[in-house]
């Protein structure tokens, strides 16, 4: 479970990130209803990112099971597929935060306390999302990640 001064510090990254917008963040629900389609580093976070719309990128879809959202991340021209059943986190008050929380089927990485890692995945938009994980330091988050044009596969 997410430590909650780290949450709350991913929060306030992606409010004073410079490559995010002020906008409200895209809820839990719009993510699972938004997030599927063809994603690529932001060249603009990382100008050394081979990844393209053309044949590197990351499609992104989701399944249910027994009323269980899956996610699955899968790069172009793959055979193997990440998945992960989707959690959300909660506040104190009981709101559900506006991100989704993965940990992948067979994960073997861990953090420094052995735990194996968890991945938060926060949209500013329908077309931008990155991920931070709950070890990180306040302030550390991925480079952003940009839908290729055409790719949105609402619903």
């Amino acid at each position: 479970m997410f430590r909650k001064i780290a949450l709350f510090a991913s929060l306030s990254i992606i409010l004073a990130g410079p490559a995010v917008s002020q906008n409200k963040l895209l809820s839990k629900d719009d993510i699972i209803e938004t997030l599927s389609g063809n994603w690529v580093i932001d060249p603009a976070e990382d100008p050394e990112t081979d990844t393209n719309c053309e044949d590197n990128f990351l499609n992104v879809r989701f399944r249910v099971e027994d009323n269980i959202v899956i996610y699955i991340g899968q790069w172009a021209g793959s055979d193997v597929a990440y998945q992960s059943e989707v959690s959300q986190i909660t506040s104190d008050a009981g709101q559900v935060l506006p991100t989704i929380l993965l940990q992948y089927d067979d994960e073997v990485r861990t953090d420094d306390n052995g735990d194996l890692v968890s991945w938060a995945l926060f949209m500013p938009d329908e077309d931008h999302f990155y991920w931070t994980r709950r070890d990180w330091p306040f302030g550390r988050r991925t480079a952003m990640r940009v839908r290729c044009p055409g790719t949105a596969l609402i619903g």
